[in-house]
């Protein structure tokens, strides 16, 4: 969004008359965090008055939805969806360009209900297995912080989770155009199939390897497959999977590195039973938690 949008946006929004509204402010916040508009703009109760205006911005909250619309004769604006995938659930669509996404637990994809314009752009806040369907004159963009990702017309992974310090994107097939902007600095890196990028979101570096067919997406049909990934990685994707929390008291053991698939459907204790017998490590489950230690 361009910075006249922006301000269009934010001085509507600041006119609206009302009272504010906790859920509406955070899903316009979401919004804003995806689409990349800065600073932090009250959220407030629609009036008849407000309604009866040239632009008018819906906000409609459902169980897992949020819908956004934007209109104004002077702005042409796209109205957006929201999709959760709560913990513990995995959720797929078909967009409106007829390509498809598979959202990890814990994730959400902010898209426009129709895309318009020159691009295809989406908004990923967590782990998506996306199959594009192919457009070259209309490129598809993942965007996620600092990361974003286009292509024409492929399949590809990305992992964005906002409680991990890396940020991969693997390519399944097809091409992948991955940049990542840091300290206003922007790289781009071009990824084949079978590859994976990592991004560091600390340290800013980029990190280009090869990973397993398998490896890639194995997530959708209820499997897991870690490569070269550290412990604390690991089960944050249970907790999330698993609805349960884990704790790593030691910093330590939090980076031990793995790579250990599971793939026949194994229970969270079979799975923290195997990766504590290999890193000579044990678990003990509280009730309300699980603790790993050395």
């Amino acid at each position: 969004m361009d910075s006249f949008k922006q301000d269009r946006l934010k001085d509507f929004w600041d006119s609206i008359p009302g009272e504010s509204s906790a859920e509406s402010e955070a899903a316009f916040e979401r919004f804003c965090e995806g689409t990349g508009i800065t600073g932090r703009a009250p959220v407030r109760r629609w009036r008849y008055a407000a309604m009866a205006a040239a632009a008018v911005l819906l906000i409609a909250i459902t169980s897992g939805l949020t819908i956004l619309t934007f209109g104004n004769k002077d702005m042409e604006m796209p109205e957006y969806v929201e999709l959760r995938a709560a913990p513990g659930v995995r959720d797929s669509l078909v967009l409106p360009d007829n390509s498809k996404v598979w959202l990890n637990s814990g994730s959400r994809l902010l898209y426009p209900k129709r895309f318009a314009g020159d691009i295809r752009k989406v908004f990923l806040f967590g782990e998506g297995y996306f199959s594009v369907q192919a457009d070259p004159a209309h490129p598809f963009i993942v965007s996620s912080g600092e990361v974003c990702v286009r292509v024409l017309g492929t399949e590809f992974n990305m992992t964005a989770y906002d409680d991990l310090r890396y940020v991969s994107v693997s390519l399944v097939k097809g091409a992948v155009d991955m940049s990542v902007a840091k300290k206003d600095i922007v790289r781009n890196i071009l990824l084949s199939p079978g590859e994976v990028v990592r991004f560091d979101r600390e340290d800013g570096t980029l990190e280009k390897t090869s990973i397993p067919p398998a490896a890639q997406g194995s997530w959708k049909n209820g499997d897991f497959y870690f490569y070269d990934q550290p412990l604390a990685e690991i089960t944050s994707q249970f907790e999330r999977s698993f609805g349960k929390r884990i704790v790593i008291p030691d910093p330590s053991v939090r980076d031990i590195h793995y790579t250990i698939a599971f793939v026949n459907g194994e229970t969270l204790p079979r799975m923290l039973s195997a990766i504590t017998e290999i890193g000579k490590l044990r678990f003990r489950d509280n009730g309300d938690y699980i603790v790993i230690s050395r």
